[in-house]
Parts: C-alpha cells; sequence; structure tokens
C-alpha cells in the first residue's frame, strides 16, 4: 500500500478549465508499506518547481516560499523515480484521494504521460472511508484524534500528513487491504 500526499499551487479547476487553470505540485511524498506486516518498505518525498509564483494563502498554508522552491526540480524531473516507486503496487490511499490524484493526473497530462503511469488498481480515499463514522468527511486532524486519541499538530507539508495518515493506517489495519488476492 502506497500513502501519499501532495501540496500545490492552489485548488483543481473543473476539467472543461483545461490543463493550464489547474494548480502544479510543489510538495509530494509517499510511504509504501507492506500489506502483511505494515512495517515500512520505502519511502519517496521531493519539493518541485512549479514555474509559476505561489499566491500568499498557499503560503500561509505550508510555509513554503517561492525562494524555497526556485532550485526544486521540475515534475517530468522526477516523474521516472516516481514511476518507479509507484510500479507493481496493488493499493493507494490518500485523505482526499480525489484532489491528490487529480493534480497528479493534471501534472501527467501535462507530458502526455498519463497512460504511463502505473495507477493502482485499488485507490482509496480516507475521507470517504470515514464518511459515515464523522458524518461527513473529516479533515486528516479530526480523523487522527478519534483513532489515535490525541491532537494532530498539523504542519502542512506533504511528509507530515503522509506521516500522519501512516499512524492511522497502522492504527486500523488498514494496510491489509493492499494485500493481493
Amino acid at each position: 500500500m502506497i500513502i501519499f500526499d501532495t501540496e500545490t499551487t492552489g485548488l483543481t479547476q473543473p476539467a472543461a478549465a483545461g490543463v493550464a487553470a489547474q494548480p502544479r505540485i510543489i510538495d509530494f511524498a509517499a510511504i509504501q508499506l507492506d500489506p502483511w506486516t505494515g512495517e515500512e518498505v520505502n519511502r519517496i518525498e521531493f519539493l518541485l518547481q512549479p514555474d509559476c509564483p505561489l499566491d500568499a494563502d498557499i503560503t500561509r498554508i505550508t510555509g513554503y516560499r517561492d525562494a524555497d522552491l526556485a532550485s526544486a526540480p521540475r515534475f517530468p524531473e522526477v516523474l521516472p523515480g516516481l514511476i518507479n516507486f509507484f510500479l507493481g503496487e496493488t493499493c493507494m490511499l490518500a485523505h482526499n484521494l480525489q484532489f491528490d490524484r487529480d493534480v497528479l493526473f493534471w501534472e501527467l497530462t501535462r507530458m502526455g504521460a498519463v497512460t504511463l503511469f502505473p495507477w493502482p488498481p485499488l485507490q482509496l480515499c480516507s475521507m470517504q472511508m470515514n464518511e459515515e463514522r464523522f458524518g461527513k468527511w473529516p479533515k486528516l486532524t479530526a480523523l487522527y484524534e478519534a483513532v489515535l486519541g490525541r491532537k494532530l499538530d498539523q504542519k502542512h507539508t506533504a511528509m507530515a500528513d503522509v506521516e500522519a495518515l501512516v499512524e492511522i493506517v497502522l492504527a486500523e489495519r488498514l494496510y491489509e487491504l493492499g494485500r493481493p488476492g
């Protein structure tokens, strides 16, 4: 199972707005867990140069400034490693999967590489999985507190959010959903 998260230049727009209107990834992180033991197998993390200035709201939320990303690689440079990381995986999970999958889709679309990406067949959203429990899609902080019994000091970086989600996955043994068969 791969648990992943993105931080971006903004929110996704309707598809009719076109690829140019879609946000860019500025921070990507993922941790791969063994589906039998829940142990961490691998992790990947990188900042990306979005080729556009960050909005003040994005800087406020993530703490990233344009200068932090100025020397970061662009998405095409990290794509081979990202493909290799996901290759052969059967399950991916994100908190608000629709958003994170969509921003990845738009980055791949810019490169004409959507069909090259090894999308895992089982795609899970921890918000949707917990809608019944909360009566709505819960924020990561609320889910973390409900499952682990303590507050999450959310930093809004991709890896911090992934690590928090991994704690939830381990506590609820959700990694077992990634078992083949």
